[in-house]
């Protein structure tokens, strides 16, 4: 193969074309080969379809290295799944992947997300989860197209006011930036909780 480039630089008037530019273009004509933006679409659309996937969810890119395709996949499940249920997706994914495109070589990324229509209960217990905060006596009312959320935040009593307070504003920021700003939160700290303790 370098040969053959090596021969049409010299045919084409370029003597001084440099061994090393040539095995350069080499790898980058015989490495990084793309597919056709059909097939990647087929490819995603397939991904989509798996049982488990967020639809819409799924980024894919695909290349060849030689002539072995290769597909990375990152793709959305709904948050709060088990690891074991993320696994299993991917290998679904690969083997859909496979079946499409022969001897595919898949690398598939899982994203918990949150599903399209989350009811607003689970998207408060996602968020709170992620902030490592525990909430309850949770109440959520709709009321026209407003959420309104009243809860009871459970903290160590061992926090400061400042501290205590910092955490609810940060709760409330993260309902706000999930539920697209159509929260009014009314949290309250209480003080006659369990503290919660960490073993080593």
């Amino acid at each position: 193969m370098v040969m053959l480039i090596m021969i049409v630089f010299v045919g084409v008037g370029l003597h001084r074309m440099d061994m090393l530019m040539s095995v350069h273009l080499v790898r980058v004509l015989w490495y990084h080969t793309d597919v056709p933006v059909e097939l990647t679409e087929r490819l995603k659309q397939r991904v989509d379809s798996v049982e488990g996937v967020i639809k819409g969810s799924t980024e894919l890119r695909t290349h060849f290295v030689g002539s072995r395709p290769y597909v990375e996949v990152t793709l959305g499940t709904p948050r709060g799944g088990s690891l074991e249920s993320a696994h299993h997706v991917s290998e679904v994914v690969e083997t859909a992947i496979r079946r499409e495109l022969a001897g595919a070589q898949a690398t598939v990324h899982v994203e918990p997300k949150p599903p399209p229509h989350e009811a607003p209960a689970s998207s408060l217990r996602a968020v709170a989860d992620q902030l490592g905060l525990r909430v309850h006596n949770v109440n959520i009312y709709q009321l026209a197209h407003e959420i309104h959320i009243d809860l009871d935040l459970e903290l160590a009593d061992d926090l400061s006011l400042a501290e205590a307070h910092k955490r609810s504003e940060d709760l409330e920021q993260a309902l706000r930036r999930e539920l697209s700003d159509r929260v009014h939160t009314g949290s309250r700290a209480s003080w006659e909780v369990r503290l919660r303790k960490k073993t080593f």
